[in-house]
């Protein structure tokens, strides 16, 4: 049985969610999505964007 990781790197949360990283990075500096620094690095915790996203659909275009 596979689990899913608690936290998620920009790139593994924009295929998960099925967009382009750089569309990811550009939502996350709108402040379009939770995201929490680890130092320099942004991660995304899957509970915080699973909850975010079921009351705000993600939007590409």
């Amino acid at each position: 049985m596979s689990t899913l990781p608690t936290f998620l790197s920009g790139r593994e949360a924009a295929q998960m969610f099925g967009v382009s990283k750089s569309f990811w990075y550009d939502l996350t500096a709108r402040g379009g999505i939770p995201v929490v620094m680890v130092g320099k690095r942004m991660k995304y915790n899957l509970q915080d964007l699973l909850e975010h996203f079921k009351s705000r659909p993600l939007r590409t275009r």
